[in-house]
């Protein structure tokens, strides 16, 4: 049976006045609205990238049939566009992860700091560690179906996508352009 992740000793903190504490919670708050946002942000624009993508590659096809040289500027061209769009997606997906986990850590500081015993993030220090942790409801312990790694999944396969979108528009223009 997995056990709950006791965290280790709290540092020494004086105690946190009334008003210390309201806006810890203002900020907790604040920072799990914002780590919601981003996150569903995130997918987003991956969602749009992988729609303005479908659209250009579409595009490639059908202009395929085009008559030469139209044919090979316009492939190059919407080739060389794409691969830009690539290293744009890539970029704000970077950017958008990185925001996302710096509002998770701030919260779960907030947490592990102001608001004990809630728990809610920071039940997840274990997860990172490959660690048990459970969830106790109506006294039975659930242990969550979560790894590490599937964070780490989620995004390398995110990025594995732009990578594989960027090679298709490499291999386009080599085909166009070398003999």
């Amino acid at each position: 049976m997995a056990v709950d992740h006791e965290p280790g000793p709290a540092p020494q903190i004086p105690e946190a006045s009334k008003a210390e504490l309201e806006n810890a919670r203002v900020g907790y708050q604040a920072a799990v609205s914002l780590m919601a946002f981003e996150g569903n942000l995130v997918w987003a624009r991956y969602g749009l990238m992988v729609l303005v993508h479908t659209i250009i590659l579409t595009a490639i096809g059908l202009t395929s049939g085009a008559q030469q040289p139209t044919r090979t500027i316009t492939l190059v061209g919407l080739s060389l566009v794409g691969l830009t769009l690539c290293v744009v997606w890539w970029l704000v997906n970077d950017i958008g992860f990185r925001y996302f986990f710096y509002w998770l850590f701030a919260a779960r500081e907030l947490e592990e700091r102001y608001l004990a015993p809630v728990r809610t993030l920071s039940r997840g220090i274990p997860l990172e560690s490959n660690e048990a942790t459970t969830i106790v409801l109506a006294g039975k312990e659930y242990p969550p179906d979560v790894k590490m790694e599937d964070r780490f999944r989620m995004v390398n396969s995110s990025k594995a996508v732009i990578i594989i979108v960027g090679l298709l528009y490499m291999a386009l223009v080599a085909a166009l352009l070398l003999p």
